[in-house]
């Protein structure tokens, strides 16, 4: 029964809103090739393959032939390049699901669910894309350094630095965008090459 205490006093610190944001969003692997890695949160690596559960807590990381595909129960379809680390991170903002998606390198595109209700946020050191529209299709890519492009295909979505925001896509002047820390998101006439399919495995 002691050894029952600690486990249930921390339960109680634990947050009701991130354990239904967990309980809700789950992921599985639709397609993995080369090299792909997942960390879970408590500590465990496992090289990736189609029908494997994700959550949304895991660290995952792609190598030099690495390409993945995942699904989640929202209908998010998450695509990600070579070269690519992301951490996923799940939470409730107002009531409302939210999925964080950080990508610390590399390359990602994800479309949303056609009955989607959970706000998506892609993060880099030099900012976000704010996306909380169904069947939206959009894409980010870092550089070595800490800016970031973006481009929205279908959709609309919002970018946003520590120094401004703007909407891309549907409602926007823009569907691409450079962003950089300091300076607020700068709209971009064409597509950057750095989002070109598998550009980052070149």
């Amino acid at each position: 029964m002691q050894k029952l205490i600690p486990f249930l006093t921390a339960l109680l610190f634990v947050s009701p809103s991130l354990l239904l944001a967990q309980q809700t969003l789950t992921g599985r692997v639709i397609s993995s090739q080369g090299e792909v890695t997942v960390l879970s949160a408590d500590g465990q690596r496992v090289q990736a393959a189609r029908g494997q559960a994700i959550s949304v807590s895991d660290e995952i990381e792609t190598g030099v032939d690495g390409l993945l595909q995942i699904r989640f129960s929202s209908g998010l379809l998450l695509s990600l390049d070579c070269r690519t680390s992301l951490q996923l991170e799940p939470g409730i903002t107002a009531g409302r699901e939210v999925f964080n998606l950080t990508l610390r390198r590399g390359q990602l595109r994800l479309i949303t669910g056609e009955q989607n209700t959970v706000i998506h946020y892609l993060r880099t050191d030099a900012g976000l894309l704010a996306i909380d529209t169904p069947g939206a299709d959009l894409a980010i890519a870092r550089n070595p350094g800490p800016d970031m492009f973006a481009a929205v295909y279908k959709g609309s979505a919002r970018a946003r630095t520590n120094a401004g925001e703007m909407v891309l896509g549907v409602g926007g002047d823009f569907d691409f965008a450079a962003l950089e820390p300091g300076n607020a998101p700068a709209g971009l006439q064409n597509m950057p090459a750095r989002l070109g399919a598998q550009s980052n495995c070149r």
